[in-house]
């Protein structure tokens, strides 16, 4: 299980995460980042923008024992997209506090 952490108020851009308790893994600490990226005319609206911003994802990842690469790569993967999903609740909370 993984719990995402609010340690840093000074950088809404990230959201860091750390291991609470896992069978697999010693350490599991990362954070997600969205950085603005393009900003261009809308073709619909010329008075109007569209965005976008790059997610990206970093992980240190510390196995207890002797783990094959195969099942971290496993492990990964199955996790990006519970991941995200708490990347988007935790983002919510952070737009609706700051309304």
């Amino acid at each position: 299980m993984l719990e995402v952490t609010d340690e840093d108020a000074r950088a809404p851009n990230r959201i860091r995460f750390k291991l609470v308790d896992s069978q697999m893994f010693a350490a599991f600490d990362g954070e997600w980042r969205v950085q603005a990226y393009s900003r261009t005319r809308s073709r619909t609206d010329p008075s109007k923008f569209d965005y976008k911003s790059k997610l990206s994802y970093v992980v240190s990842i510390t196995p207890k024992g002797l783990v094959p690469v195969p099942a971290l790569e496993w492990r990964i993967r199955e996790d990006v997209p519970i991941n995200l999903k708490a990347v988007k609740l935790a983002s919510e909370k952070r737009v609706k506090k700051a309304s």
